[in-house]
């Protein structure tokens, strides 16, 4: 499929799953509140957190572990409860890192920074 650069979140956003080695994809799905599949021998830390931690990323090591993992999920019913309530939760405890950026940004003192 091909779509452009600035589509891509819309478009993992309406997911129903993700499944892939892509660890970087497999956060931002998480995050985004799709249920995630993330097939690697790679230990990442950012992942293990978000596997252990929240449950919002599972981790197999083979594409027959995953797609065991992939029919289990999509044939749970609460899955969009359980995946927004997990997205909540790591919002909350991770904080708005846009807004932190906005306020730091917005309450620089500019000539401090030349003294």
């Amino acid at each position: 499929m091909k779509i452009s650069p600035e589509n891509y979140h819309n478009l993992l956003a309406y997911a129903e799953l993700y499944i892939g080695e892509g660890a970087t994809t497999a956060v931002e799905a998480a995050i985004l509140g799709i249920p995630s599949i993330y097939v690697s021998s790679i230990n990442l830390g950012y992942i293990d957190e978000l596997h252990t931690k929240y449950h919002a990323i599972e981790k197999c090591k083979d594409h027959v572990e995953a797609l065991n993992m992939a029919i289990t999920k999509l044939n749970n019913p609460n899955i969009k409860k359980e995946q927004e309530f997990v997205k909540q939760k790591i919002i909350e405890e991770k904080g708005d890192l846009t807004k932190w950026f906005l306020d730091l940004i917005e309450n620089i003192d500019i000539n401090g920074l030349f003294d």
